[in-house]
């Protein structure tokens, strides 16, 4: 990317997240009006505090009778205009912090909802420890980049376009050209180098997602981590790789940024050489300026020589802010791919009928998964899907629940399109249970109670029952107030299995689909829930997806998928072993196995 698009690229940044500072649910204009007369005033105090400077030398060096009596109101005036700027620059900084913060609130706010819409392709492609590492740094970067922006850079140039306008209608050209100089010179220079270290910062920053991304996924699979690393320096010395390329990176970054430094302090250092020494030839030779002149000079390139040294760390600041605001305008661009069409409608729960009507579907880049399949499941009847792994059954429950569309035939659920459907309103009227019961890091009552937070103490009491998860609450010191650890890890697989069907249970949904979902718990408490949900699901619409042919043998219809998931044969547990076909196979080898 050449230097031209690149500088496009950081004010397409800029724009796209202006918005958030002038978003009507930011909601302070107000503060906005006084922050910009803050702004002015500081200049203003700034432009004027060598003015006042000059005055006061003048009435040191002049002791008459005039400057004696200017002496009472110009000796105070300095040090309180000084004073006067501080001030307001600092109740500028107090009244903007809440804005920034806003900002930082409205775009974590707009994030968590853009990546809770996207499709399920987006997070299984993802790294979830880079993602919340942008999102972290985004939020930062936010008030440092238009901090900077508007109440550093854009007041210090202004200020200083101001001193050189009132050098050169006071001195000459010649000096309010070599302010107008050092400026563009700097500015410049600024810019080109620093558009020169963008792959450096941008290899900075992916390496700090990399770190960010490593540790978490470390963290979440701790016990994995443990249970299959004997060697522990080995992940050690996984991780020292990781934290060195990051290292390596952060030093070549500050090598570079440096070195821009060096370059910034050159100019302004040659450029405030230069004025002061005509300046100080014009005061020496006596009939060009005099002491005050000189003062007023060197106050105005002394008081913006700070500021200018330290545009080197607040452009690398931005810039990396601007780096970081990429990666996520980035996430915010990425489209779903499972969206409400613009006529879509509202799910209207019925009887609870399915129908899959010659559906095919595969994985982005993958063969396929399910070719040409129809079946289906008559509205309150419990219909087993039952095959090999790796035969698409999951796939059949993400497609109902709309994870992923078919990418052939259709779906209906009560003679409804379901892609014709808002998602909103299809997946509240199914309740999922998948294989793998992943809790939220809350209380139980709060795992529980998720999907209707508002529900009677009683109905929570007589699902939790129904699971058998009675008895352990009782239990336990806090009761339903236990926190159950991140991703459920202080409860046992069975003791979360019973969780997330009580929470399935409470949603009351047309359409239940239970993937592999008894599968942790062990023999007597599986048999007594699936005695529970035979009486749970006798109404309603069921789907049960299962390996182990032992928990289906209830059913109203057991359809069995091979391994290319082509339906061989459907019908009740007995009939099928009675076929002596491929279910009655599956049947002997289980047995046999678990005998």
């Amino acid at each position: 990317m050449n230097n031209k698009n690149q500088g496009k690229n950081q004010l397409e940044i800029i724009k796209f997240f202006l918005p958030l500072l002038f978003s009507r649910k930011n909601g302070h204009c107000f503060r906005y009006c006084i922050a910009g007369f803050f702004v002015i005033s500081t200049i203003a105090l700034n432009v004027l505090i060598p003015v006042v400077a000059k005055h006061l030398v003048n009435t040191i060096t002049n002791k008459n009778a005039v400057y004696a009596f200017a002496v009472i109101f110009i000796f105070p005036s300095y040090g309180l205009i000084w004073t006067l700027a501080r001030i307001v620059s600092q109740c500028r900084q107090v009244l903007m912090f809440r804005v920034f913060q806003r900002c930082t609130r409205l775009l974590g706010l707009r994030l968590f909802e853009h990546l809770n819409a996207l499709s399920m392709n987006y997070h299984k492609n993802s790294r979830t420890g880079a993602i919340t590492n942008s999102i972290d740094r985004a939020q930062e970067a936010i008030p440092t980049v238009f901090w900077a922006l508007f109440f550093v850079v854009i007041p210090t140039i202004v200020e200083i376009l101001v001193a050189a306008i009132i050098l050169w209608s006071l001195y000459g050209f010649f000096y309010g050209a070599m302010v107008v100089a050092i400026l563009v010179t700097f500015s410049c220079f600024t810019f080109f180098a620093t558009q020169k270290a963008v792959k450096i910062q941008r290899k900075s920053n992916e390496t700090n997602k990399t770190v960010g991304s490593y540790i978490v996924d470390r963290l979440l699979n701790y016990e994995t981590l443990q249970c299959l690393v004997i060697n522990k320096s080995y992940e050690i010395n996984r991780c020292d790789d990781v934290l060195k390329n990051r290292e390596d990176a952060m030093t070549h970054q500050s090598i570079v940024m440096n070195l821009i430094g060096i370059g910034q302090a050159i100019i302004i250092g040659t450029g405030i050489t230069i004025i002061t020494f005509v300046a100080a030839k014009g005061v020496f030779l006596g009939h060009e300026l005099n002491i005050s002149d000189y003062v007023l000079i060197s106050a105005y390139l002394i008081q913006f020589a700070d500021p200018l040294n330290m545009f080197g760390f607040i452009f690398k600041e931005m810039r990396q802010g601007l780096t970081t605001l990429e990666n996520v305008m980035e996430i915010l661009n990425e489209t779903p791919e499972i969206i409400d069409k613009p006529e879509a409608k509202a799910f209207i729960p019925r009887k609870g009928d399915v129908a899959f009507e010659h559906v095919s579907f595969a994985y982005e880049g993958g063969n396929k998964i399910l070719n040409d399949l129809s079946f289906t499941i008559p509205a309150g009847e419990t219909v087993a899907l039952v095959g090999q792994t790796g035969c698409g059954k999951s796939t059949i429950s993400r497609l109902l629940f709309r994870f992923y569309d078919s990418t052939e035939g259709d779906i209906k659920i009560d003679g409804q399109n379901i892609k014709d459907c808002t998602l909103q309103s299809l997946r509240s009227s199914i309740s999922v249970v998948p294989q793998e019961a992943v809790l939220f890091n809350g209380t139980i009552y709060f795992n529980v109670t998720y999907s209707v937070p508002n529900i009677s103490q009683d109905e929570v009491d007589k699902v939790i029952k129904m699971v058998h998860l009675d008895k352990f609450i009782a239990s336990l010191p806090d009761g339903y107030n236990t926190v159950v650890g991140e991703r459920g890890l202080k409860l046992s697989g069975g003791e979360k299995q019973r969780i997330a069907i009580a929470r399935a249970l409470l949603k009351s949904p047309r359409l239940f689909i239970f993937d592999e979902a008894t599968s942790a718990l062990d023999t007597k408490t599986e048999q007594a829930i699936q005695t529970n949900l035979i009486e749970i699901s006798s109404n309603i619409t069921t789907l049960l997806i299962a390996h182990r042919l032992s928990t289906v043998t209830y059913v109203d219809k057991i359809i069995v998928l091979d391994e290319k998931a082509n339906i061989v044969e459907s019908g009740k547990h007995q009939e099928l072993l009675a076929n002596k076909g491929y279910y009655a196979q599956m049947w002997e080898y289980q047995s046999q196995n678990h005998s």
